[in-house]
């Protein structure tokens, strides 16, 4: 039996030059994989949390059949965003709870009211203050820490090695080996029912 295995950072067609399939498409393969989860996190919005939970209504009810002929389970769908921070930096939003998807909801609505239609930046604070019934990625090396740890002129400064720690402490994020998505060490809500 292999390994379980969620992608918890995917991006749809919804996520316009940077994600190509569509949700359905998505949720297909993830299914054909044997993933136990997947995560729809386009930028900066909710776009295909609809979809996705018809669509994984719709792969529940042809899953016995399928899994008479050897078929994995349906991957469990778990609903998120990529948020652009004010910094530069991004972080993977991925809700635990009803309050995670109001706190969600709310940040993407904060980040895109102070700019032009498609611009969306929130300031980390605000991320902070609403971190409730979410569990939050790094964004790896676009992270709320990196650019923290750039000088003016756009390299790596010395003196600030603390700072990116110091972010993600604030944000209660994991470590870089989330990222990973294999999900057996993770203390979460969420990632505990992708086992």
């Amino acid at each position: 039996m292999p390994e379980p295995y969620a992608e918890l950072h995917a991006y749809s067609c919804f996520s316009f030059r940077r994600g190509a399939s569509t949700v359905e498409d998505l949720m297909e393969r993830a299914w054909e994989l044997g993933l136990t989860g997947l995560a729809i996190t386009d930028r900066d919005g909710l776009y295909g949390s609809v979809r996705q939970w018809l669509h994984h209504r719709r792969l529940r009810e042809v899953a016995d059949e399928r899994r008479a002929a050897g078929q994995h389970a349906v991957p469990r769908p778990v609903y998120g965003a990529e948020l652009c921070l004010d910094d530069g930096g991004r972080v993977v939003a991925l809700v635990e709870n009803r309050a995670g998807w109001r706190n969600l909801s709310a940040l993407i609505t904060e980040s895109r009211m102070g700019g032009e239609k498609g611009v969306a930046f929130l300031p980390f604070e605000r991320l902070v203050a609403r971190r409730e019934g979410l569990f939050l990625l790094s964004g790896g090396s676009s992270g709320p820490g990196d650019p923290a740890l750039l000088g003016p002129d756009g390299r790596p400064a010395r003196q600030d090695r603390n700072t990116k720690a110091q972010r993600r402490g604030s944000l209660g994020a994991t470590d870089e080996d989330t990222s990973e998505h294999h999900i057996q060490d993770v203390n979460s809500p969420l990632l505990v029912d992708l086992k």
